[in-house]
């Protein structure tokens, strides 16, 4: 629960784009909140991929009084069928998969909260999927609180322009889309920070000297430190080659 006490800066806050420490910005990511501002985008956004409806390591959300309070309520798993009081569409919207039950990675904690929070409770989200994107919102025409009108897009068609290029070729998805390319994940149990050997460091002058992200980490890591004056970074920074990187 701790990540979502971000729904109590409502007062605060209109919009809040939250990223888990592993998540890296590569630029400016304000467009995210120009995209729900001009209406574009639901008030509440998330990312989908191959394993789950949301990655609960990077999403948008629109805070507004009492929420965090109700999600509160919604917080307990009761099953792989009903999950958090809601049993799926078949098959699920945003899994490459058809999964049927709350049995996707991370369903009982986080991921399967933030999905029915914005999903099935506050029924006003937007989803990337890929190349493509789902726009969930409540229906003019139902009750409030009742069913959502569903469309989907292709990114292409709105995309901001990308802001960096990943220095490895990925699928055909992720160069279409800023959104995979103005932010990098770094999933699994390797962090940049967790890696040994801190010596006989190469240096790279420009991000398109970077070899691989972790070089890009340890680049921009360098220029902050060194802009704000932070004092040495001798000891700080991994060495990659001995980390094989």
């Amino acid at each position: 629960m701790e990540k979502f006490s971000i729904l109590r800066f409502h007062s605060e806050y209109k919009h809040i784009l939250f990223l888990d420490a592993d998540i890296m910005p590569l630029c400016n990511l304000d467009y995210y909140f120009d995209l729900v501002r001009n209406k574009t985008f639901e008030p509440n956004m998330v990312m989908a991929n191959n394993h789950e409806p949301v990655n609960a390591g990077f999403f948008l959300v629109s805070p507004e009084a009492g929420d965090y309070e109700v999600l509160h309520t919604h917080a307990q798993f009761l099953n792989e069928t009903h999950g958090y009081g809601q049993v799926l569409p078949s098959p699920a919207e945003g899994l490459e998969k058809n999964y049927s039950l709350w049995d996707w990675h991370c369903a009982k904690m986080d991921q399967g909260l933030l999905y029915h929070w914005v999903r099935f409770v506050k029924k006003s989200v937007t989803m990337l999927k890929h190349n493509r994107l789902q726009i969930w919102k409540k229906s003019d025409t139902a009750n409030v609180g009742s069913e959502v009108e569903h469309e989907e897009q292709n990114v292409k068609s709105f995309c901001p322009r990308s802001n960096y290029k990943l220095p490895l070729h990925g699928p055909d998805w992720m160069r279409d889309s800023s959104f995979y390319q103005d932010v990098y994940h770094f999933t699994g149990q390797k962090k940049p920070w967790q890696i040994v050997n801190w010596t006989n460091l190469e240096h790279p002058a420009s991000l398109q000297e970077c070899k691989n992200m972790y070089f890009v980490w340890r680049y921009m890591l360098r220029k902050a430190w060194k802009e704000y004056n932070l004092g040495s970074i001798s000891e700080l920074i991994p060495n990659p080659a001995a980390n094989n990187l």
